[in-house]
C-alpha cells in the first residue's frame, strides 16, 4: 500500500508551501530598481540639461518698446501760400499802397476795406516801421508787431508798437485785425477834445478833417502843442 505524506497543520488552517523561486526574484528586482534610482539622483547633477530651468509662467516678461516712426510732413500748395501771408499784408499796410493791400488773397466775403482808413491814418501822421517781426502763432494764423515811429510819438518822444494778426486759411486771408495800444496817443486826443473843441472830438474823432490823412496830420499838429504844454508844466 502506498504511503501518504501528511501536510504540516498550524491549527486547522493549511498553510500553503510558498513557490521557492519568489524570494530571490522579489529581492533582485529591489536591487535593480534601487540602482536606477541611484544613477538618476547621482547622474543628474553631471548633466548640464538637468539646470534648472524657471517655467514659462514664471520667467519676467520681456517687453519692447514701440518704435513709432516720426510722423511724416508734406508740404502742401495751402502752407506755401500762406507763409509770409503777414510779412506781405504789413508790407502793403506800411507802403500805403492801397491797391497792392486789397490785391492780397482775401477769402470771398473778408473785405480790407476796413483796414485803407487806418492805412490812410499811418499816411497822414507819416508812419515808419522800425522794427517789425511776424511768428505763426498756429497754423492759420500769424502775429506781427511792429515798431512804428511817427509824428505823434516825434513830437511827444516815444514810439508805439503795432499788433496785427492776420487769419487765413487755404491759401486766402479771412480777417484782418489791427491793435495800437497807445496810452500817449489817448492822452494826446483827450487833450486836443479840450483845446480844440471845434476841430476834435472825442476818442481820436476829426469834426474839420474830411479823411483820415487829414485827420492823422491835424493830430499832429496838435502833438507838438501839446507837447511844448507838458514842457511848461515840468
Amino acid at each position: 500500500m502506498q504511503t501518504q505524506e501528511k501536510q504540516a497543520t498550524r491549527g486547522d488552517v493549511t498553510e500553503p508551501q510558498r513557490p521557492r523561486w519568489l524570494v530571490p526574484t522579489l529581492v533582485g528586482a529591489i536591487a535593480v530598481v534601487g540602482a536606477i534610482l541611484l544613477v538618476v539622483i547621482v547622474g543628474g547633477g553631471d548633466d548640464p540639461s538637468a539646470d534648472a530651468v524657471l517655467p514659462v509662467a514664471d520667467a519676467p516678461p520681456t517687453t519692447t518698446p514701440p518704435t513709432s516712426a516720426p510722423p511724416a510732413t508734406t508740404a502742401s500748395a495751402d502752407s506755401t501760400e500762406e507763409t509770409g501771408i503777414g510779412e506781405r499784408l504789413v508790407t502793403a499796410f506800411y507802403s500805403f499802397d492801397a491797391d497792392a493791400l486789397t490785391a492780397l488773397p482775401w477769402r470771398q466775403g473778408a473785405d480790407p476795406s476796413h483796414l485803407l482808413g487806418a492805412l490812410d491814418w499811418a499816411q497822414g501822421a507819416n508812419y515808419q516801421v522800425v522794427e517789425s517781426s511776424c511768428v505763426s502763432e498756429r497754423v492759420g494764423q500769424d502775429v506781427c508787431d511792429v515798431t512804428v515811429s511817427h509824428d505823434f510819438g516825434r513830437a511827444l518822444d516815444y514810439e508805439s508798437v503795432v499788433r496785427f494778426i492776420i487769419r487765413s486759411g487755404n491759401g486766402e486771408i479771412t480777417e484782418a485785425i489791427i491793435r495800437e495800444p497807445d496810452p500817449i496817443l489817448h492822452d494826446l486826443f483827450a487833450w486836443a477834445e479840450t483845446a480844440h473843441p471845434d476841430e476834435f472830438g472825442n476818442d481820436g474823432n476829426c469834426l474839420v478833417a474830411s479823411s483820415p490823412i487829414e485827420c492823422a496830420a491835424a493830430y499832429a499838429r496838435a502833438a507838438a502843442e501839446y507837447a511844448g504844454t507838458l514842457e511848461t508844466e515840468s
